[in-house]
């Protein structure tokens, strides 16, 4: 049984450790409705002696309005933890492209009656990490210009996500203008602390070459959302000696969940997280691989659970 938790969170999990949501011919066998309802059986056999389930999971592309219903359903609703809306303030019209994405994503939770706390987004503007034979070492490298749109852009969505109540989470990612540690320093320093947090995604975070333990010292108090999410370091070696693409890393499992084999120091986050006053806030499993069957994505689910349970992390119900 597990000791004491370290302290307590609400639990997520991505449906991208079932089917990805970037390139539909990977795990496009695995129905939607399948992975809620793996989700929720993880949910109902949470590990021997833990209070850890998951209660909530992200929006994908492949959730239609059913599947939306399906996630409220009993037993054990779900809530949606972050929706997604790319920016692209660094391209030329990119700002009415992204602004008329989120008013979009407010008419479809609102026509739903979902409540949005927070909004995840990154800024796809020229970025590689979509293009399945594209390298990553052409992702794209901003002006001053398109740094000081990326800024301006962010801050007004932040200030009119504030409008309604919402927490705008930048999420620095692979294949993007906001890659390594020193990009997501550079966009904190530079956006509004009020208006724009950040999204801490663990793996994408370590892949770059940065440490994400180290990133919740500098940045804690704006982290309002964090991916745990792990990355197998032999395949990032070879990702980066033999300059592949996203989506080739990926097929080569370069992603995994926190537990198994992986070069993330998820102990030294989570009790990082802690001490910065991160209690009570969404912790949300995140992995891409491609899989068998919906059976396989959930041993993986339940492999987390365990493995958060042993780290003493207690969930929020």
């Amino acid at each position: 049984m597990a000791s004491a938790p370290i302290f307590r969170a609400k639990l997520g999990i991505t449906p991208t450790c079932w089917r990805n949501a970037d390139f539909p011919d990977i795990g496009r066998d695995i129905a939607a409705a399948d992975i809620i309802d793996g989700i929720k059986q993880c949910s109902a056999t949470s590990p021997s002696g833990a209070e850890v389930r998951y209660r909530g999971t992200s929006l994908a592309p492949y959730f239609k309005e059913p599947e939306l219903k399906r996630l409220g359903s009993e037993p054990h609703p779900l809530t949606i933890t972050e929706p997604w809306v790319s920016t692209f303030f660094t391209e030329y019209g990119g700002a009415k492209k992204t602004l008329d994405a989120f008013d979009e994503l407010l008419s479809l939770f609102q026509d739903n009656d979902l409540p949005l706390k927070r909004l995840g987004v990154a800024e796809f503007g020229n970025a590689v990490h979509l293009e399945p034979d594209t390298p990553l070492s052409e992702r794209p490298r901003f002006s001053q210009r398109q740094w000081e749109n990326l800024v301006t852009g962010l801050n007004d969505l932040g200030k009119q996500c504030r409008q309604h109540g919402i927490e705008l989470c930048y999420h620095p990612h692979m294949g993007t203008g906001v890659q390594s540690q020193q990009d997501m320093d550079r966009l904190m320093a530079a956006t509004d602390a009020e208006s724009v947090k950040l999204l801490l995604d663990t793996g994408h975070l370590t892949w770059a070459g940065g440490d994400p333990v180290a990133a919740v010292r500098r940045h804690g108090r704006r982290i309002k959302h964090v991916h745990l999410k792990n990355v197998r370091p032999d395949i990032v070696e070879t990702a980066l000696g033999e300059n592949h693409s996203f989506k080739q890393a990926v097929l080569a499992g370069v992603f995994t969940v926190p537990g198994d084999r992986g070069g993330v120091d998820f102990e030294g986050v989570v009790k990082e997280l802690r001490r910065v006053g991160y209690d009570g806030k969404w912790l949300v499993v995140e992995a891409e691989q491609k899989l068998k069957d919906v059976q396989e994505g959930n041993a993986y689910a339940q492999k987390a659970l365990g493995f958060l349970a042993g780290l003493g992390l207690g969930a929020e119900s």
